[in-house]
């Protein structure tokens, strides 16, 4: 059960830390050094 509260806890910081950026219309750019 301690792993559903942790991965429930995981997907709200995710979709608050979504909700904020797309807010303050900031957007994600690719790196060429993450994209392998």
């Amino acid at each position: 059960m301690e792993g559903i509260c942790k991965n429930t806890q995981e997907l709200i910081a995710e979709l608050g830390s979504a909700m904020l950026c797309a807010t303050l219309g900031l957007t994600s750019t690719p790196r060429a050094d993450h994209a392998q």
